[in-house]
């Protein structure tokens, strides 16, 4: 499954624990619920992110991207300048 509004795939979401927008939270509604459910013993208290939040993860999101395509070419000066990017836009 695909999120129309960012292109993230649910796998995608799992492995780097980001949404992308607000429309993952519909798209990805059922896997969410599950999840929380789990985790938290019920689902019915969250709503999508701020957009301050949305915005960050727009961004780790296209960091990932670029730091995937720098691996590819074998660049790892960039790749490491963006790793350590990614770790301090964490903190």
């Amino acid at each position: 499954m695909i999120c129309p509004g960012c292109g993230r795939t649910w796998d995608d979401a799992r492995r780097t624990t980001f949404l992308g927008c607000t429309r993952c939270w519909d798209t990805f509604r059922s896997e969410l619920r599950n999840i929380l459910l789990d985790v938290q013993g019920t689902a019915e208290s969250h709503v999508a992110p701020p957009l301050r939040d949305q915005v960050a993860a727009r961004r780790r999101i296209e960091l990932e991207r670029k730091l995937q395509e720098a691996v590819a070419r074998e660049d790892y000066v960039a790749a490491s300048a963006l790793r350590d990017q990614i770790a301090q836009e964490v903190l």
